[in-house]
């Protein structure tokens, strides 16, 4: 980073867009954000690991029924999080599909494909049930052609058709 910064002090007027280049392109790259050779991630420098570690303590986490295995688990994952270095607009993006994907949530669209659909018929006094794979509070009837969300069981919803190769 340090080079980075040098070779930006004589910059010309006129060279200000290949310097914007570079430093997209270096930023993309994450060069910007790779420590240096022997040089440790400091969790104390952290704005983001500091805020998330007063506010567990605010509220109490620390003291956990698990004896500490929740808040040590949400700082881990926090700390990871810092390390990626995300700008604004990539944390924001990362943080939408890391919610949907560990609340078990599809990305796309549910299709009517068997091999997402799980027959769950016994568990249910042997009427017809299939339970979705790739979202486990979708259920349906017909084997996927439709179905409705677990918490919204008035509420039909109609599958994609899934063309079999």
């Amino acid at each position: 980073m340090r080079d980075l910064i040098e070779s930006t002090m004589h910059v010309k007027e006129q060279d200000i867009t290949g310097l914007q280049k570079k430093l997209i392109e270096r930023f993309w790259a994450k060069e910007a954000f790779k420590l240096n050779e022997g040089e440790e991630w400091d969790q104390e420098k952290s704005n983001l690991y500091q805020h998330a570690l007063r506010e567990l303590t605010l509220a109490g986490v620390e003291k956990d029924i698990y004896g500490q295995m929740l808040p040590d688990a949400i700082l881990e994952i926090v700390k990871t999080f810092a390390k990626q270095g995300h700008s604004g607009m990539s944390a924001a993006y990362s943080l939408q599909l890391l919610d949907k994907l560990l609340r078990f949530e599809n990305l796309t669209a549910i299709t009517d494909n068997p091999e997402d659909w799980s027959d769950v018929s016994e568990m249910c006094n042997g009427d017809t049930m299939y339970q979705c794979k790739r979202n486990p509070a979708l259920f349906s009837t017909d084997g996927g052609k439709s179905y409705y969300h677990v918490d919204e069981h008035t509420k039909i919803i109609r599958a994609e058709h899934y063309d079999r190769p």
